[in-house]
């Protein structure tokens, strides 16, 4: 362990991590204003760090973990006791060097200090690969850091000029996001060392990076593909006043995003296009149908005469079929009215012989009237 000495006033900024579930380390790390010698290394971050382990498992001892051991449930709470006072040591060690800090302003003590301790996000985690390897990134308040794995990654939102989401479209799982420093317009500066990229972060995480971007005061623009920035910076710089009276990053990358977004709206509209009808177009509809069953006459009981039918368009074929059932129609019709004239004739039958048999039996002559008499007034008396 070799002796540093680190001025309060060369320190940028400086960061205190705490343990959390993604590293098992707390960590102090310090960003320099100008780097200083570590033996015989040029060193511009500088960070002190502890990494706790957990308690080593016997291989022989082949059980199962259960939730509810009492043994388990101890251990947990042990190891969690102990976490948190590391965690706490290392807060105290970040209190006092606050409260000892030089004020920012020295003709006011009580005023704002030099800095201020930056903590990360946890909850506002998100992965990418700013590196070689995907890690786990933590934006602050004024950075977005990457501390637990070698190399360290430090943005510093303050002097970023723009952030721009590659890859960014219908389909991508990831997308990348560049960033854009404000020193691009140094001379003396390569434009490889101007911005840097974070790649393959989760479309899930967009929402999130999005609004730390915006809180940070960021501008932000996107595309759907990678943008080659060692030639979009040459030729800013090139033609810089031509590029800075047209408006800026806004003349690049704004048109482009206009572009897109027409695009878009053109394919929504050309997928619901052939679908689509107007209420006048269902309103033209619904009164033709109206005026089609207005049309048709209503069922009466009269019959259609097969000359009618002909006229009215039937063909041969249609006519010579409705003449068949025409015929069918008849001739059940004769044969229902033939059995009511037999069934009312085999009724007319009996009756007759009712009739048949009240004439033969014998009837009574009616007597002759009784002879006149003689002796009637009127009679020969007066001859």
């Amino acid at each position: 362990l070799k002796h540093v000495d680190i001025l309060y006033r060369n320190i940028k900024h400086a960061f205190y991590q705490p343990s959390n579930k993604a590293s098992t380390l707390i960590l102090i790390h310090f960003r320099l204003k100008n780097p200083i010698m570590i033996g015989k290394q040029s060193a511009k971050d500088i960070q002190f760090y502890l990494e706790w382990m957990e308690d080593g498992e016997s291989l022989l001892e082949n059980r199962r973990k259960n939730a509810y051991d009492p043994d388990e449930i101890e251990d947990e709470s042990r190891q969690q006791q102990m976490v948190a006072k590391l965690n706490n040591e290392f807060k105290k060690f970040c209190d006092k060097v606050q409260d000892i800090l030089p004020p920012y302003d020295s003709s006011a003590p009580q005023g704002d200090k030099i800095w201020e301790w930056d903590i990360p996000y946890a909850e506002l985690e998100f992965q990418g690969t700013p590196k070689n390897a995907m890690v786990e990134l933590y934006p602050t308040v004024n950075c977005l850091v990457s501390l637990a794995i070698k190399p360290v990654t430090i943005i510093e939102l303050d002097e970023v000029d723009i952030a721009y989401y590659e890859r960014l479209c219908p389909g991508n799982n990831n997308f990348d996001l560049a960033f854009v420093f404000k020193k691009f317009l140094d001379p003396d500066l390569k434009p490889s060392e101007s911005w840097t990229r974070i790649s393959n972060i989760d479309v899930k995480f967009y929402d999130g990076v999005k609004e730390v971007m915006q809180n940070s005061k960021v501008v932000q623009y996107q595309g759907t593909q990678q943008v080659n920035w060692n030639n979009v910076l040459k030729d800013y710089v090139k033609n810089f006043e031509d590029i800075t009276a047209d408006g800026g990053w806004e003349a690049i990358f704004g048109q482009e995003e206009e572009d897109e977004e027409e695009d878009e709206d053109e394919e929504e509209d050309s997928e619901f296009a052939p679908g689509e009808a107007s209420e006048s177009d269902f309103e033209e509809e619904e009164e033709d149908s109206d005026e089609d069953y207005s049309d048709i006459p209503e069922d009466d009981d009269s019959d259609v005469d097969e000359s009618d039918l002909s006229d009215s368009g039937m063909d041969s074929d249609e006519a010579d079929a409705w003449a068949e059932e025409e015929d069918r129609r008849t001739e059940k019709e004769r044969k229902e009215k033939l059995e009511k004239d037999k069934k009312r004739g085999r009724d007319d039958s009996d009756d007759e012989r009712t009739k048949k048999k009240s004439k033969g039996a014998p009837t009574k002559k009616p007597s002759a009237p009784p002879p006149k008499s003689k002796s009637s007034k009127g009679g020969l008396g007066k001859r």
